[in-house]
Order: structure tokens, then sequence, then C-alpha cells
């Protein structure tokens, strides 16, 4: 019975079963967003892909008007099934049936490739490996169950394959394999993309060219508080009109305002400092973790917003405010913060808005895992399924397809080298950024991001500062009652109604920070605390930190 027939039967029993209890399968996922609107075009898809001459690349396959170089690489008749999350409909599942096509005409391997919904891959995923039908290469994250597929030995160890299979993926990537290295096996790969948490500032250029104030470098939000202040003053004299309107949005999260290194979870609440932004007193970068909440400085955070709100600087009620983005697009607003942003994307606003990144990028492990590939260790073609891999960080006919559709009928190409995705996007085949896919460089670059992208990419992931625990996962096998005791704590305060509400007084902020913090260790968050410290030292330990 082939791996085909036998899925298909396996999908047939479990539907006939959720049937029978009345139960749906349910399950979250997602892509670190903030970098979802990111841009891409690179070094090797733009050398792969430079010729504008007419091409049939590939037997009988017209790749349109770029000329692409398929890889060297024959597949020898292997029969693979890749797993990914993606939303299935019927123009994107008819491009990708095209494309299990190019994949065996020009690589000679059978490639069975599966979309599925997001919030059905997880526990779909789960279920067959568990029954032993694992597909051969599938996206992996934490989210996922990384961690419990390690430790049960269900991913490949791609170390021996790198150099025969895939040397011009580990090019790209090698530099940040610690983070999926577990006992020296290197049990995934990452898409090259941002690998480092870097938040932005977009914001309306016009305010500080008629107010003469310059933009401020800022490493973290409170860099720009004097900024803002001098704008509210300025805005108060020359836009009376203004005077309701906010200078920009609320930028509330402890975590992200320190610039502190989370584990497993930010509502977990352990961190550490990194080295160098020590911004929360009293700990050792790196070496010792600390429950972020119980800290003067998160107090002094929360009554810092409140002030913020009635200064109008931040919005009152932020959860209703400008929902439909009205101050924002016309500039009313002066700013509002993002994540992911190399570049100051079009449309968003009626003015050209400008970006100001933040002055430093931080990679650290939960942010590197946050999207990777892995190959079942069972597998039956390891060598094939690295070959496939390799074809989906470095085909760029392949990564434009599988995002856009097809030139000429979802997308063409402009006269500057990038697609106009306008039709894709009418019928839904465009998936901009697809990290699951691969290489988010790997294809033709579309019109709404810059073409220089991929360059300032690989800048920010060179020039971002490593914490020195990058490789280290906690495990929360034996205090998963803790974990989901505390994380319940955190959504009850940490919310818009709350301690990010920047609608409490001083005394409230105080009586709500202490009842806050005396519930998480109530519930916990010391053992949580304990079990984390422990795990990391012994990790610096074994790894000479």
């Amino acid at each position: 019975m082939t791996r085909k027939i036998l899925t298909l039967a396996l999908a047939c029993m479990m539907l006939f079963a959720l049937v029978l209890s009345g139960c749906s399968d349910s399950g979250s996922a997602s892509t670190t967003a903030a970098s979802t609107t990111a841009a891409a075009t690179t070094a090797a898809a733009t050398t792969a892909a430079a010729t504008t001459a007419p091409a049939a690349t590939g037997g009988d396959w017209d790749t349109g008007s770029v000329e692409f170089t398929p890889l060297g690489i024959d597949g020898g008749g292997a029969s693979l099934q890749w797993y990914s999350a993606m939303p299935p409909q019927d123009t994107r599942n008819q491009v990708w049936e095209e494309m299990e096509s190019y994949i065996s005409t020009v690589y000679n391997m059978d490639v069975d490739m599966v979309l599925t919904e997001w919030s059905e891959y997880p526990s779909k995923l789960k279920t067959l490996i568990a029954s032993g039908m694992a597909p051969d290469v599938f996206y992996m994250a934490p989210a996922f169950g990384l961690l419990d597929y390690v430790a049960d030995d269900v991913l490949l160890d791609m170390t021996p394959y790198f150099d025969s299979c895939m040397p011009k993926t580990y090019a790209k990537v090698s530099g940040y394999l610690d983070a999926v290295t577990f006992d020296g096996k290197v049990v995934a790969v990452m898409p090259f993309k941002d690998l480092a948490e870097n938040n932005s500032l977009l914001y309306d250029q016009r305010w500080l060219d008629e107010s003469g104030y310059e933009m401020v470098e800022w490493t973290r939000m409170y860099d720009l508080d004097e900024l803002y202040y001098k704008l509210r003053e300025w805005a108060d004299t020359a836009h009376p009109e203004r005077h309701d309107i906010p200078i920009t949005t609320m930028y509330d999260l402890f975590y992200r305002n320190f610039n502190l290194e989370t584990y497993s979870s930010p509502n977990t609440t352990i961190v550490t400092n990194y080295d160098g932004m020590e911004f929360v007193e009293g700990y050792k970068a790196g070496s010792e973790m600390f429950c972020m909440y119980d800290t003067p400085e998160f107090l002094a955070h929360v009554k810092r917003l409140n002030q913020m709100v009635t200064d109008r600087i931040y919005p009152y009620d932020k959860e209703n405010y400008d929902k439909d983005n009205v101050n924002r697009k016309s500039g009313d607003q002066f700013s509002w913060t993002s994540q992911g942003y190399l570049f100051a994307p079009d449309n968003l606003t009626d003015y050209e808005c400008k970006l100001q990144m933040q002055a430093v990028s931080m990679m650290y492990t939960g942010y590197v895992q946050a999207a990777l590939t892995s190959i079942y260790s069972d597998t039956e073609n390891p060598e094939a399924a690295c070959q496939f891999v390799e074809i989906c960080h470095n085909d760029p006919y392949l990564g434009s397809c599988l995002r856009f559709g097809k030139e000429g009928t979802h997308w063409t190409m402009t006269d500057n080298g990038q697609s106009d995705c306008t039709m894709g996007k009418e019928s839904g085949v465009k998936y901009w950024y697809g990290v699951q896919i691969g290489d988010i460089t790997n294809c033709i670059l579309p019109t709404d991001v810059e073409p220089t992208f991929g360059e300032a990419l690989k800048e920010m992931n060179d020039s971002a500062v490593h914490s020195s625990n990058l490789g280290f996962s906690v495990d929360t096998t034996d205090i998963q009652n803790e974990i989901t005791a505390v994380s319940a704590v955190c959504s009850e305060y940490l919310n818009g109604t709350s301690l990010y509400s920047g609608m409490l007084t001083a005394e409230e902020s105080d009586k709500l920070v202490e009842e806050f913090v005396n519930k998480l260790k109530d519930n916990g968050v010391e053992t949580i605390l304990t079990t984390f410290q422990g795990q990391l030292d012994a990790w610096r330990a074994a790894n000479g930190k």
C-alpha cells in the first residue's frame, strides 16, 4: 500500500471518528508575526533569476520571462511527503499540484505536498507521527511540539547531510544552527528570514519637518519619551484640533520595553537580561533568571503607561482607540510601533510614512526556532528529503510559484524585475512571506516590498546581538501545572483593562501589582524559576558559558 493511500485511509478514519464523537481538531500557530509583512529578495535569487529573456528550463516547463537555472539535484525517483501549514483552497491547490509535476520533471522525485489549515496542523501532525505515518518533511516550531519530538527522537539529525545534500542551505543558516542543535544533533533548518527580533517605529516625517525636531535612535521605547513630549507640546499649539489625539500607540509589553530574553513563553514570566542591556538591575546578564514582574522596574513601567495616557502620549482606552486607523492613516497621529519591518511599507497611510528601526536586534533561541523545517528520523529516503529541503530553499522558480502562483496567471513581471501579484491576491493564491515554504528570499520580489530587502535582512541578522544562551531550550515537562496556572494569572492582569490599560491611578497600580505578584507566587512561579535556573546552570556549564 502506498504512502498516499495509507494517508488517505488514515484521514478517512480520523474524519469518521470526529463525526461519531461530535468533536473537531483544535490548535493554534503563528508565524512571528511581526514579520509577516517583511519583504524579500536575495542575492541568490537575483543571481539565479536575473535575465529577462524568455526561457523554458527543465524539459517542457515554461518559466516565463525570467530564466531560472535548476539546481544540479537528482532525487533518484524517491517518493516523499511534505506536510506544511497553509490555508488550502482550489487555486492554490492547483498551483501546488503543478509544482509537484515540476519537481518530478526537473528533480526526479515524487513529492506529495500537503497543505493544512493552521488550526489543524499541530494535532494532525501529532496524529500522523504517533501512528507511524509521519511525513518525510514537515514544518516545525516549538508551538507544534518541537521539544517533545526532540525528546522522542522523531527528528532526523541533518548534520551528516549538509555537505552532500544541502550545501547552499547550510551556507545561509550555518551561523544560527546552535538554536536547533540538541546533544550535538541538528534537528531542523530555519528559512533565511529575520532571525533576530527587531521592533520598529513607523511615523509621519511631516511632524518633524514642521516642528523642527529630529528623529532619535532608540534601543528601547523609553528613549523616545523626550521626543514624544516635545511633539505633544508643539502639536497643542500648532494643531489644537489634534488635542485629543495621542502622539503614538501604546507600547505596553514589559519584556519588549526592557529588551529581556524570554523562555518558553512570555507568560511563564521567567527572563534574563541581555549582555550590555541590563535594564533590570540586580541580575547578572545571561546567567541569572528572574520573574520579570516581581521587580521595581515593572511597577514603574505600569505607572509610566498611566502617565503617558494622562499626558496624551498614549491613547486612553487603547482597546477601542482608532479601530479603523483613521488617525494613523491621515497623519493626525505621529507614529505607531510594529515588528519585522525593514522598510516602511507602501499603502498604509495617505502620506509617505518613514521607519526607524530599533538600534539593536536580539537573536535568541525562541525567535530563531519560530519557523523551521524538519525531517522524520525514520524516513526511508533521508538523502532525498534533504535534497528536497535544499530545493525549497534555493530554487527561486519553485519559491515564487508556491508563494504567488504562476506567472501570467497570478503575477506579472515588472520592468524592474519584481512580481506584480495583483491577480494572485485577488484569487487568494498569494501567500507572501511563507516561512513554511523555505528561504523567504528565494523568489521574485513582489512589488509591495523593497528590492534591497535581502541585503538589509542579512545585515540585520549579521549585526544582531546573540544571546549567550542561544541554543538553550527549557524543559517544562515536570511543571506543566505551574505553567498553566501562572499563564492564567498573567492573562488576568496583563491586558488592556488591567495593568496594561494605562488607566490606573498610582494607588491602583501599587495594589494591583502587589496582588498580581502574590498570585504568581501562589500559583507556582517560584517553582518555575527554580526549575528553569537549574536547567540553565547545567546547560551553561556543559557549554563552557
